[in-house]
């Protein structure tokens, strides 16, 4: 990564003479997110400028003794390195959004998957849970304008404390949140020709600390196939939320309740504004999006089942807005009776 805008700089040089080339398309079964606090400030929209100016220091555990405990920090923050591979796509907005990360985890899953060269299509067909579904070129112009800001906006992970506490190996993650660079030439991706390619060059950094600490989760990559909700921004971030939900409340080692507040939900998504008949009608509509949601995840095998509460936990009833929403899991027992009678609890 950290040798990203020398190959990209060569990478620019070159691209007038490049000629036409051939890929073959990887799939991956399943999505590995990463579930780390550095993840959860870098979506955190509240923290957006002062990542850029500064960074932020947040906790990432604690050392020493009982009687003198040391707190265990760790500094994240942005920068923008205008680089030569994007100078012909400058999107409006540059600084990086909550989908545009979403984007960076299932493009760096496809890179792990054996694939170097990715275009939007095979992207878009990722983030639909592996199924066809037909890009729309507005959809197709946001993608690409991701890729520019993910390639142009570079992230520091600062671990020395991590590394000192011995829970990191390294010091430092810092590259761009995505190494990517445009493919300018004829490109064929599983003989068909192929437009908006793009060279992905290494994993993000934010992947590579995950996986350092060992926080990652593979998600089944059914867990993205929602039938009927619209592959918008706000969707897919609403996606992305659930599945780190869904991967942190079903780890056996985690002890947290498997509840979701819809007041919390709204706030990471930024559901704020003076029309109260506008912020109303978007918070029923988020509702009913993690209604489709949960429901394609118990008919696929992924929960056993899911029930909307008031803040009173008690059962929600017909106009009588829910505050939270509680998820069932599938018990170790239940699970291994399903494969033993041949079902796939996953399918």
């Amino acid at each position: 990564n950290e040798k990203f805008a020398e190959i990209s700089g060569q990478h620019a040089q070159d691209k007038e003479a490049q000629t036409a080339i051939a890929v073959k398309s990887h799939k991956a079964n399943s999505v590995m997110l990463e579930v780390t606090k550095a993840g959860r400030e870098l979506r955190n929209k509240d923290l957006l400028s002062i990542l850029y100016d500064g960074g932020e220091l947040f906790r990432t555990g604690k050392t020493g003794t009982r009687k003198k405990p040391q707190e265990v920090k760790t500094a994240i923050s942005l920068s923008v390195k205008a680089m030569e591979e994007w100078q012909s796509h400058i999107p409006a907005n540059k600084e990086i959004t909550q989908a545009d990360i979403e984007r960076a985890i299932h493009a760096t899953t496809l890179y792990l998957a054996g694939n170097q060269v990715i275009s939007t299509d095979m992207l878009f067909r990722q983030m639909n849970g592996g199924k066809d579904k037909e890009i729309t070129p507005a959809m197709r112009k946001e993608y690409y304008d991701s890729f520019a800001r993910l390639g142009q906006t570079w992230v520091t992970i600062d671990a020395t404390d991590e590394q000192k506490a011995g829970y990191n190996d390294k010091k430092k993650y810092h590259g761009a949140l995505l190494p990517c660079a445009m493919i300018i030439g004829d490109v064929t991706i599983q003989g068909k020709p192929a437009h908006d390619c793009i060279k992905i060059y290494d994993v993000s950094p934010l992947i590579a600390y995950a996986l350092a600490k060992g926080q990652v989760s593979n998600i089944p990559i059914g867990m993205f196939n929602i039938q009927g909700v619209n592959a918008t921004d706000e969707n897919t971030v609403l996606i992305g939320y659930l599945t780190r939900a869904y991967a942190s409340m079903s780890n056996p080692h985690n002890h947290i309740q498997p509840v979701i507040t819809y007041d919390t939900l709204y706030e990471f998504l930024g559901v704020q504004g003076n029309n109260a008949n506008t912020v109303k009608t978007r918070k029923k509509r988020i509702r009913a999006t993690v209604r489709a949601i949960l429901t394609a995840w118990v008919n696929g095998g992924f929960i056993k089942s899911f029930q909307e509460l008031t803040d009173d936990n008690k059962p929600a009833k017909e106009r009588v807005q829910a505050a939270k929403i509680r998820l069932t899991f599938y018990t170790a027992k239940e699970l291994k009776n399903k494969l033993d009678s041949g079902q796939n609890p996953n399918d």
